[in-house]
């Protein structure tokens, strides 16, 4: 009586789970030429069957049991996770995935679909500016995340200095002074690039506090090492000195060495 009760509510669970992913809207699964795309369920096991058609063709069929078979079109590219209701299909092209996946699980009547798609990667993004190079005149550009991204869609953008723009094109003036460089990032569902960095027109250096301080400190030094120079000089200067260059009190006599001058005589 238990084990049905048990069997009964995860039945229910896995219904419900089910009609959720069912219900979630349209199952997009996006890849590239010739890679390997990844069918993911997102719904919980176990499972007593799992049965993959790609329009009206059979891909792969399992049941409890059994062995997993697979049919001609994906045959020897398909692999199927039996615990996970999950469909690889490796080397895919655009030409072959022309419509629909659908898998029934565990034989109920909601089959769950799923649309592969074919897509390219990111181009590699740049940034330009619409104005130019007359930004600081005119005070004000636009900013373009800049590539042929037609064939890449879904493409979304991130610009670095603000990560809650998301459009492809940013307005930039004098309030951005204050940063230093502009990227942006260019995102599919299968890859991510960013650009180099562009410098921003309007960017001005500032110094904050503890610049400012240093500064302040090292102006005294400079200012502290002169004066210092300056009163060693006038205090040498000041000091009288013998005829041997040594210094000598003040109101001394010079004493001339006995024999000097019978020494000049001579």
């Amino acid at each position: 009586m238990m084990d049905q009760k048990v069997r009964i509510f995860v039945h229910f669970v896995f219904l419900c789970s089910l009609l959720c992913f069912c219900w979630a809207g349209d199952n997009i699964v996006y890849t590239s030429e010739g890679g390997t795309l990844r069918l993911q369920l997102g719904v919980p096991g176990p499972f007593t069957s799992v049965v993959w058609r790609f329009n009206t063709d059979l891909v792969a069929e399992w049941d409890l049991g059994s062995k997993i078979i697979y049919y001609k079109k994906f045959q020897d590219r398909a692999t199927l996770n039996k615990n996970t209701g999950e469909l690889h299909v490796a080397n895919v092209t655009a030409q072959e995935l022309e419509g629909k996946f659908t898998v029934d699980l565990n034989n109920t009547a909601d089959a769950v679909t799923i649309t592969a798609k074919i897509v390219d990667s990111v181009p590699d993004p740049v940034i330009y500016s619409s104005q130019g190079g007359r930004c600081a005149s005119l005070g004000r550009c636009t900013l373009h995340c800049g590539g042929d991204s037609s064939k890449a869609e879904p493409v979304t953008f991130q610009w670095k200095h603000n990560q809650k723009e998301t459009s492809r094109s940013i307005v930039i003036d004098i309030n951005t002074q204050n940063v230093k460089t502009f990227s942006c990032t260019m995102r599919n569902p299968i890859s991510v690039k960013e650009s180099q960095p562009f410098k921003n027109p309007f960017h001005q250096n500032t110094i904050g506090p503890g610049g400012i301080a240093g500064l302040v400190l090292l102006s005294l030094g400079i200012v502290g090492g002169l004066l210092g120079l300056l009163f060693w000089c006038w205090k040498k200067k000041r000091t009288p000195v013998n005829v041997n260059g040594e210094p000598r009190p003040h109101g001394g006599s010079e004493t001339v060495p006995l024999g000097s001058n019978s020494a000049d005589t001579a």
